[in-house]
């Protein structure tokens, strides 16, 4: 079977309107048609020459397009993963910044109470510790304080007082104390105190004492102090004149407490019936200010 090429000469052209191949387009009355004019238009097919000199350029712009797009795939490559790292960064950097403040505050406190040499790095880092309880409840459980005052010498002192109180007050199991006293309650620490009736119907007062908003006096007896010695915190009490623990049999230790060497103003000093023990330091004679010592029912020699 033959297929005859149609020529393209004048009587094909007249009769292009009847004919069309199938699959194009057909034109209907209102679709717009191009003029072009006689001389324009080239009845024979393109010269080699012509079509090489038509494909250089092509060629050309194809390879520029070609080395473009290369560039622009290369710079998303590049780009996008810069885009999703910062991203990253910028939301882990917030969910750092969300949880440092109360981090920030204990370093505060931290350094504030080792730069003071309240009490050493190790104590403070060690998570069972009372100091490292304290020093917790200082920096976010405390709704007294305001750690932007520590700068203030005579606010920095008074910090120190009540930061060795609750110290004392971890280090003998205050949680089951008898007697609450209003300890870690958000007032001064001069107001961590209540008054009993006694049997006889006198009235005592259990807890801390002040004089000019300076602790003097420590009362705890029949309290259910249990521990093991004394927290040298309390060395810091630097005009505390009165302690007294008695009758706590919780309170145990196999010596005389050391942090009483560091207490020359103290005045009266009660530990009968408690579980103490031990040999009474020859140091004791340096509590010059002492004229009150309570031993009794203890086993000291």
């Amino acid at each position: 079977m033959s297929c005859s090429t149609p020529s393209f000469g004048e009587d094909t052209l007249k009769e292009e309107s009847n004919f069309h191949h199938s699959g194009e387009t057909v034109l209907e009355e209102d679709d717009e048609l191009v003029v072009i004019e006689e001389g324009d238009y080239n009845h024979s097919l393109p010269s080699v020459e012509e079509v090489k000199i038509n494909l250089g350029p092509n060629k050309t712009v194809s390879k520029k397009v070609a080395a473009m797009f290369l560039a622009v795939v290369a710079m998303i490559v590049i780009i996008v993963p810069v885009a999703i790292l910062a991203k990253n960064d910028k939301i882990h950097h917030g969910a750092s910044t969300a949880t440092t403040e109360p981090e920030s505050h204990v370093d505060k406190v931290f350094n504030f109470l080792v730069d003071n040499k309240v009490t050493s790095e190790p104590r403070l880092l060690d998570k069972k510790s009372p100091q490292h309880f304290a020093m917790q409840f200082m920096a976010a459980g405390d709704g007294f304080v305001d750690l932007d005052l520590l700068d203030d010498a005579d606010y920095a002192q008074k910090f120190i007082e009540r930061y060795s109180l609750v110290v004392m007050y971890y280090h003998l199991s205050g949680p089951h104390w008898t007697y609450k006293l209003k300890f870690l309650s958000p007032t001064d620490h001069c107001n961590w105190h209540d008054y009993y009736e006694t049997a006889g119907g006198d009235v005592v007062k259990e807890g801390i004492s002040c004089v000019n908003g300076t602790v003097t006096e420590i009362i705890l007896a029949w309290n259910n102090l249990e521990g093991f010695d004394l927290p040298h915190e309390l060395a810091h009490l630097v005009k505390l004149e009165s302690f007294h623990a008695y009758s706590n049999k919780g309170l145990v230790s196999s010596e005389f407490p050391r942090v009483f060497r560091s207490m020359p103003q103290l005045k009266s000093l009660a530990l009968q019936h408690a579980s103490l023990s031990g040999n009474i330091p020859d140091w004791i004679g340096e509590m010059t200010a002492l004229t009150s010592l309570g031993l009794g029912d203890d086993s000291f020699k």
